[in-house]
């Protein structure tokens, strides 16, 4: 006989074995609560993104394969700064009475981060502007398109993330600094 055998029959009927049986997954917090999970997502992705756009620059055989992969990660990561502004602003909700300085803190933080949002969603149109007009243009024209597009990529994507990481180090403070949760 099996060595777990009973205690996979006791498991499915309410039992406590060895943990053969279901898995129960805990439920999700509250939506205000979601803020500390979701801001991960876009600083992960979005450090990321612009990996498959400089490879798509440099290999010209699959570039346009590589360029729908950057575009994917950033129209993600992009989501996912507008999800992490939208429960940012649920979770300073619930903050309580803070002191000034947290009030000051929260404020700043949540400025950076609605600049972040909004310089990602301008550099997402872009990226798809320029994408678009590479695929669209004639071929005489695709290395002007090339250089003075990714340019203005880089030059939206640099200040996004500027941007990004400040709101990411600004949060920061608010938790390991102020206790903010």
């Amino acid at each position: 006989a099996a060595p777990f055998s009973g205690a996979r029959k006791r498991t499915f009927e309410g039992g406590h074995g060895p943990g053969l049986g279901l898995i129960v997954l805990p439920s999700l917090p509250p939506y205000e609560a979601l803020h500390p999970l979701v801001v991960h997502i876009p600083i992960g992705v979005l450090f990321v993104a612009w990996m498959p756009m400089v490879i798509g620059l440099l290999d010209s055989k699959r570039r346009h394969t590589w360029w729908a992969c950057g575009g994917g990660l950033l129209a993600v990561g992009t989501i996912a700064c507008v999800l992490a502004a939208m429960t940012g602003e649920s979770a300073a909700g619930i903050v309580g009475s803070p002191t000034q300085v947290i009030s000051d803190a929260i404020e700043y933080h949540e400025e950076r981060a609605e600049r972040a949002r909004n310089l990602f969603i301008a550099t997402t149109l872009v990226y798809l502007a320029v994408w678009f007009a590479y695929a669209k243009i004639k071929n005489s024209r695709k290395g002007m398109v090339l250089i003075f597009g990714s340019a203005l990529v880089v030059i939206t994507y640099a200040a996004a993330m500027i941007e990004l990481v400040n709101t990411g180090h600004s949060g920061g403070v608010l938790v390991h600094r102020h206790g903010v949760f």
